[in-house]
């Protein structure tokens, strides 16, 4: 929810940021699978 004032602003649809959304997700999981792991 956040993120829809700022599409807005951006004049951007919600599929030009789900790629972001999803990338950045898949990328902090790893991070956290990771620290799980070590730790």
């Amino acid at each position: 929810f956040w993120a829809l004032p700022a599409l807005a602003i951006a004049g951007l649809g919600v599929r030009d940021i789900m790629g972001y959304c999803i990338t950045a997700l898949l990328f902090s999981g790893v991070i956290f699978v990771i620290g799980l792991t070590l730790f």
